[in-house]
């Protein structure tokens, strides 16, 4: 039998018991965050923002923050600048730059993991059918949404679209006022 409880929020301890069996395990899992694009520009125009954030909620995810944005492709560039050397780079600068897009933070047990998995891979014509891209996706570029690699990417990338105030980070604490974000 398994049994999950939350602890303060951030920690949720598993706990199995064997049926007969007086031993058990613990395991404590690490709740962490993640960057997501959940509606790239075609997925605005299409008007499918609410399907993709009721399969992502589905899927176990918090949505810890939202708000949709019009990037330019400048700010594009800056958010996209380690594929700056490759041969998509400014097809996808000027992509992302042609219409809104909303972005997330997402929270949950091994988010990154499991927020990748969900959107399936990156060629929608090769992701699994079930995942974001394999059911929204069109091409490499319209691939309907994003999400962080690693732990380092969504901490820049959270930074990059959300300020401090923005990401409720303090909860129960005094914020700052709201700055002007997302490009500074």
């Amino acid at each position: 039998m398994k049994k999950v409880a939350a602890l303060f929020g951030a920690l949720l301890f598993v706990s199995s018991v064997d049926a007969g069996s007086t031993s058990s395990k613990e395991t404590v899992i690490q709740e962490e965050e993640t960057f997501a694009i959940p509606a790239k520009p075609e997925i605005v125009e299409k008007g499918q923002i609410g399907e993709i954030l009721s399969r992502i909620e589905k899927a176990g995810f918090k949505i810890k923050a939202l708000k949709m944005v019009r990037l330019t492709k400048e700010q594009a560039a800056e958010f996209y600048r380690e594929h700056k050397n490759k041969p998509f780079f400014d097809s996808l600068c000027t992509y992302m730059s042609k219409g809104r897009v909303v972005v997330a933070i997402l929270s949950g047990p091994d988010a990154i993991k499991r927020y990748r998995t969900l959107e399936g891979a990156t060629d929608p014509k090769k992701a699994a059918k079930g995942t974001l891209r394999g059911d929204f996706g069109t091409d490499r570029e319209a691939n309907a949404v994003h999400g962080s690699d690693s732990p380092e990417s969504a901490k820049r990338e959270i930074r990059f679209f959300f300020s401090e105030f923005e990401t409720l980070a303090n909860a129960g604490q005094k914020h700052s006022a709201p700055q002007k974000n997302f490009a500074r």
